[in-house]
């Protein structure tokens, strides 16, 4: 899977549209759709901040490596 592919994946896991993505992390739809074909690169801050909106694992988003998500404690 690739890094566009994460993105695209983790925002729709999220059950975020391309615009309502691009709001919550402070860029536009069309920068969403360019990360999203893999024509454009997040920074790292980008990448910081789409991991902790879609509550997904930073190394995971970056790298596809490890788990996806962050596990949840059982109380």
């Amino acid at each position: 899977m690739t890094l566009a592919d994460r993105i695209k994946h983790a925002r729709t896991q999220a059950g975020f549209t391309q615009i309502t993505f691009s709001e919550a992390i402070g860029c536009t739809q069309p920068v969403v759709s360019r990360y999203e074909n893999g024509k454009n690169i997040p920074s790292l801050a980008r990448l910081q901040t789409i991991a902790s909106v879609c509550h997904v694992r930073f190394e995971w988003l970056a790298t596809g490596n490890g788990q996806m998500t962050i596990p949840t404690l059982a109380y």
